[in-house]
This record gives structure tokens, sequence and C-alpha cells, in this order.
């Protein structure tokens, strides 16, 4: 494997991990703000509060992958 590409492997890589971790965070923050006891009601509005911030984390992270064509 020459260097371009064991960069580009793990830059992809990077970025893999950085998605991993940005849906870990905001499954534990709204697993945090559920009841112990949830109720179905609960449980939907907070899947929707969680694809909202996977989506948002993801969306901050795809910006930044124009900067890694530079480098």
């Amino acid at each position: 494997m020459n260097k371009a590409q064991a960069y580009f492997q793990n830059e992809i890589e990077i970025f893999q991990n950085r998605l991993q971790r940005c849906a870990m965070f905001s499954q534990d923050k709204i697993r945090d703000e559920l009841p112990a006891k949830p109720s179905d009601r609960d449980v939907e509005r907070n899947r929707h509060t969680l694809e909202k911030c996977v989506i948002q984390c993801a969306d901050k992270n795809v910006e930044l992958v124009p900067a890694l064509t530079k480098t």
C-alpha cells in the first residue's frame, strides 16, 4: 500500500470513529433523559430527538470532508 492510500485509509477511519462517537454521545444523552420506565410516547419523542442529534453531528463532520482534500 502506498503512502497516499495509507493516509486516505487512516483519514477514513478517523472520520468513521468520529461518527460512531457522535452516535454514541447522542444515544447516551437521550438515554439519560428518559425516565426509568418510559412510556411509548417518551420513547417515540426521544427517538426523534436522537435522530436530530445524530444528523446534526453527522452534518458537522461532513463539513470537515473538504478540509481532508486540502492536506
